[in-house]
């Protein structure tokens, strides 16, 4: 197969650098979020394994931390407890910083003993992946500079290890909580950013997540788009991935509404009725109390 369009042409590397985000997107959200964050499914260890480096070559990122990081979003969501709310810090702060309040919450080692559990804490975690993050970046930007040359190869390394601060830690957390509509009124300001979750396999779809955290699949209504489910189902296809929860909204939300406003209306005639007759008793009593001695003669 030819590949020298990715060397002989202006748009390979930049292909090259949005196929390899797209990929290092996918291995967090398939992996790092839905299978080890909220255990939404079960990945073959052999996937497991080959995610895990993948995502330390290109972002460095360990599966504890981040894990760790993720977890207590959710348990102290737009609070002063949560690692990185746009709510509390200002969603530019977030946008352009946010992999900062990332890596301030995972050098805590009270929030990766507390929201870690269940992660891979073997020796590869413990020897390579979190203490030597560099390496990986150092051994990408090689491979990089060998295909691209000496100049293109640093800049498809700085956007490849750029793809998930900005994209991750930036768009979905900032953004993700700022801008774009809400299937579900939840106790944080998280939002859908677009229905189509294709760019970032699903994770635009914010506030479905936070709506049922522990679902394997993002999308709700009939027009959103998760692309990590696609994913997901394609490794369950050939036994790579086992579903653990899937958890289905309303299908449809217009007779929801309806239904929820008939419900209502329903419940304040009952309360109007029971008031009617609770008055009507009251009445009762009081005039069989006040009624004069032997009236009833």
């Amino acid at each position: 197969m030819n590949l020298s369009f990715l060397t002989h042409t202006w748009y390979g590397p930049l292909l090259f650098v949005v196929v390899t985000g797209h990929l290092t997107i996918m291995c967090t959200s398939v992996y790092m979020h839905r299978a080890m964050a909220h255990t939404s499914i079960t990945l073959h260890p052999a996937i497991s394994w080959a995610m895990r480096w993948w995502l330390w070559i290109v972002t460095g990122m360990s599966t504890r931390e981040w894990v760790a990081v993720h977890r207590k979003h959710h348990a102290f969501v737009e609070t002063e407890d949560d690692p990185h709310s746009p709510v509390i810090h200002g969603w530019m702060q977030i946008l352009f910083f946010g992999v900062n309040y990332y890596r301030k919450a995972y050098n805590d080692p009270a929030v990766i003993e507390r929201f870690s559990k269940g992660c891979p804490d073997d020796w590869v975690e413990r020897k390579i992946f979190i203490p030597h993050k560099v390496i990986g970046l150092v051994f990408l930007l090689a491979i990089d500079i060998w295909i691209f040359g000496f100049i293109t190869g640093p800049l498809v390394w700085g956007g490849q290890v750029l793809w998930v601060p900005f994209w991750a830690a930036g768009i979905v957390n900032g953004l993700g909580h700022t801008i774009g509509y809400r299937n579900y009124k939840v106790k944080d300001a998280s939002r859908n950013i677009i229905p189509f979750g294709l760019l970032l396999s699903g994770e635009e779809l914010h506030n479905n997540h936070h709506k049922f955290p522990s679902s394997s699949r993002f999308s709700q209504r009939w027009f959103e788009i998760d692309m990590g489910w696609w994913y997901i189902q394609a490794l369950r296809l050939v036994g790579l991935a086992k579903v653990e929860v899937v958890q289905h909204a309303v299908p449809n939300f217009k007779q929801a509404a309806l239904a929820a406003k008939e419900t209502a209306i329903e419940r304040v005639h009952e309360a109007a009725t029971a008031a009617k007759e609770a008055a009507a008793q009251a009445k009762t009593a009081v005039q069989l109390v006040t009624k004069p001695l032997g009236a009833e003669y």
